[in-house]
């Protein structure tokens, strides 16, 4: 989920990454650090609230 939502922020489809951003901590809220720190990354670059 983490490298489909970096892929819709590079098609430039923010909104579609934030909510995939939204799911994956709902999913998998004990994904490994890694993941988590990743995805705060990509919700900075897609500007996501």
């Amino acid at each position: 989920m983490l490298d489909l939502s970096k892929s819709l922020v590079a098609m430039g489809k923010d909104e579609d990454a934030c909510q995939t951003l939204d799911e994956l901590t709902k999913r998998y809220p004990k994904a490994a650090p890694t993941v988590l720190k990743g995805a705060l990354a990509v919700r900075a670059k897609a500007q996501c609230s």
